[in-house]
């Protein structure tokens, strides 16, 4: 999954992070972001490695200002 900003976000990396599907679920990968990734608010995604999303958490891009909610189904 890819998520495009026009006009980019202040604090979100042009190729800032992946979401993709794997035999463990729905997993985000950060991709080496200036800024970072966190989920549910305070966990850092480390750069290159996955973490495992679930239902509810929220996604950051950069700061509290980009913020998206997972919902799966």
């Amino acid at each position: 999954m890819v998520c495009v900003f026009r006009p980019m976000p202040r604090g979100v990396s042009s190729r800032h992070c992946s979401i993709q599907y794997t035999q463990f679920g729905w997993t985000i990968k950060d991709l080496g972001s200036t800024y970072g990734t966190f989920v549910s608010g305070s966990q850092k995604v480390l750069p290159r490695t996955e973490v495992r999303l679930k239902q509810g958490d929220t996604i950051s891009l950069g700061g509290n200002e980009n913020v998206l909610t997972v919902e799966l189904n």
